[in-house]
């Protein structure tokens, strides 16, 4: 967005007339994301929208669709919804509640001044003209505590997305603040005070040590060091137990004050959030360090896929994990809940039925896990289909009954074949590591998906059809593509490859978490200004979208004289950041064959699905193997 808002700018200093902008659409592509991420995607893109120029804007959502029987949960129509609207009850959800304070603190304040700091901060001001003026902060990544320069001011209004507010006391010289990727407002008065030009630590009190999880019913600790006479609160959820600091001084005269927090041992808390504040019963401090834990449960699971030797074959891995110092009895039990078949080269949840696949032997036990234990069980499945999508549950309960359980969709079980020897991009897939790859086929009916209504009908495998193989080392993934195909049309450049023959992949490097936080939408072909990649969508900042050079690959003619073509593809790891590669790991993908017999792309033979759409839920499993 931020892109084409520089472009308009261009346009205006070259041709003149400027003016503002007005866009009647900016959204997110919230399929298969969770609200925090929609929320704050939401918060940044106006933030930004206003920066860069922009008048008006509406957000490309809708707001309570009736859903009386519950049916639109989990669709695509229900990912664009701000209210959950199940039963018809309109719940507003986050990005609901971020939308809302947004419009009031923004108002009918002005762009002022924009800064990225050196840390990967970014700030904003705007401000009326009644001298009410409001920073907007937030990170690229992580975390970092700051002190924020106000001189003059005083009373301040911190807000954020969440709905969470708090007022603080700047003394005429500022507040110290924790910055995280999610946005914070910080409102206040001041007609001249301008945007921060550096963002320093607070003086007089840090964050030293944050727990990195915290387990059910154990105990972690927080620990601050303050250079005054200071004691901070630490507040974090309610019936929660935290102790009065322990004290100890530190070199320099510093004091290291440490917080020790117990866990209940039956919380359903997936999150913690905790504030360190230095307000009194009187008075509002100048320090509000707000940071968030995850809480993880006694006995932790996982539920992966895992590669059959040939396309057809699955199976699936457990692992059960004991996080607590005690040895835990634990009874666990996989469940396939249901089965959901591609049609017309798609899916859609209301096809969802019960299963036909089952797994070969018994799928629930119980067993005793020592101190720190962890345990793998495999499962063997049959009666499995190469492009269905399974919806696998697994529960596990502790002897206090205390239950944890992860479902997720499973599919493809394709096999990712660890490369001795970097292939060459060359066409050529007679090379030892593509031998050793199972081919896995996209030939079928029901894997051409009609784009455009005028798309010509498919007529077999020799109109459309491809076969893929998948491959990795340390640096890369391999993906080679032998393409059937009566003709090749290639009008395409940059953004719009998507529009001709080509290749188009949706990755989701979350597909092993509990929530997917985005995906990356990768289009490659031949096209007006040669081999090209392009980024439509990045699911971290370290591979912006836009052209993706750093993705090499070759596009082959086939011997046939007619559009066959063979693609080999080598994307390096640092394209699918944050995904670690490593044995057993599980990343989600699918892949279209673009399909434009010179009218323009009207359909796509794909390998799973979600691609038009950007939903993650209907992608298939890649299984890195030794």
């Amino acid at each position: 967005m931020r892109l084409q808002m520089r472009r308009y700018r261009e346009l205006f200093k070259k041709y003149g007339g400027e003016k503002p902008i007005w866009s009647t659409e900016i959204g997110s592509k919230s399929q298969g994301l969770p609200r925090d991420i929609i929320a704050r995607d939401l918060v940044r893109k106006a933030v930004c929208f206003f920066a860069d120029g922009g008048g008006f804007f509406t957000w490309f959502a809708v707001g309570g669709m009736p859903d009386p029987n519950g049916e639109r949960t989990g669709s695509y129509s229900d990912s664009m919804d701000l209210f959950a609207a199940k039963y018809n009850m309109h719940l507003p959800r986050l990005d609901a509640v971020a939308f809302y304070h947004l419009i009031n603190t923004l108002a009918a304040k002005k762009f002022v001044a924009e800064t990225a700091y050196p840390a990967g901060e970014h700030g904003f001001l705007f401000r009326d003209t009644l001298g009410n003026a409001l920073f907007v902060f937030w990170t690229e990544a992580g975390e970092r505590d700051v002190f924020v320069p106000l001189p003059g001011v005083h009373e301040v209004d911190l807000t954020w997305m969440s709905g969470a507010t708090r007022r603080l006391d700047a003394r005429g010289k500022g507040v110290s603040l924790r910055l995280g990727p999610d946005p914070v407002f910080v409102r206040f008065r001041g007609d001249a005070t301008p945007l921060p030009a550096g963002l320093g630590a607070p003086e007089t009190l840090a964050l030293v040590s944050v727990p990195a999880a915290l387990p059910q019913g154990e105990t972690a600790e927080v620990v601050l060091r303050v250079t005054d006479n200071r004691i901070p609160q630490l507040t974090g959820p309610a019936s929660w137990k935290i102790d009065e600091p322990v004290e100890t001084a530190t070199a320099g005269g510093a004091r290291r004050l440490a917080y020790r927090i117990t866990v209940p041992a039956a919380t359903r808390a997936r999150v913690a959030t905790f504030t360190v504040s230095d307000e009194t019963i009187t008075a509002p401090g100048d320090t509000e360090l707000r940071f968030a834990v995850p809480v993880k449960s006694k006995i932790e699971l996982a539920l992966m896929p895992v590669a059959g030797a040939r396309e057809g074959e699955a199976a699936i891995r457990l692992r059960l994990e004991n996080r607590s110092e005690n040895p835990q009895p634990v009874t666990w039990k996989v469940e396939i809940i249901d089965e959901l078949p591609m049609e017309n080269g798609t899916y859609r949840l209301s096809d969802a039925k019960p299963s036909t696949a089952y797994f070969n032997g018994v799928a629930r036990e119980a067993l005793t896990l020592a101190p720190r234990e962890a345990k793998e069980i495999a499962l063997r499945m049959s009666g499995t289909d190469r492009q269905t999508l399974y919806r696998l549950r697994a529960t596990a309960s502790d002897a206090t009954g205390n239950t944890v359980q992860r479902e997720r969709r499973v599919g493809g079980f394709a096999r990712v074949v660890r490369a001795t020897a970097a292939p060459n991009l060359d066409g050529n897939l007679d090379e030892p590591v593509w031998r050793a790859t199972p081919a896995y086929r996209l030939d079928e009916f029901r894997q051409f998906c009609v784009v455009e209504k005028d798309a010509k009908a498919w007529a077999g495998p020799e109109d459309l059809s491809g076969a893929l193989r998948f491959a990795w080392d340390d640096e890369n993934l391999y993906i080679a593509v032998e393409v059937t195909d009566d003709i090749f049309t290639n009008p395409g450049a940059d953004s719009r490859l998507w529009r001709q023959d080509g290749l188009q992949f949706l990755f989701d490097p979350f597909r092993s978490e509990v929530q997917s936080r985005g995906r990356y939408d990768y289009a490659l072909g031949l096209g007006q200004k040669g081999l090209q990649a392009w980024c439509h969508m990045s699911a971290d900042p370290s591979a912006p979208a836009g052209a993706a050079p750093q993705i090499r690959f070759a596009v082959t003619p086939a011997s046939t004289g007619r559009g066959d073509r063979v693609y080999e593809v080598a994307i390096p790891w640092t394209r699918l950041a944050p995904f670690q590669p490593a044995v057993g790991a599980d990343l989600g993908a699918t892949m279209v064959l673009n399909e434009d017999d010179g009218a323009g792309r009207k359909s796509t033979m794909g390998w799973f699905g979600g691609v038009h759409l950007k939903e993650t839920s209907f992608v298939g499993d890649l299984i890195l193997e030794k």
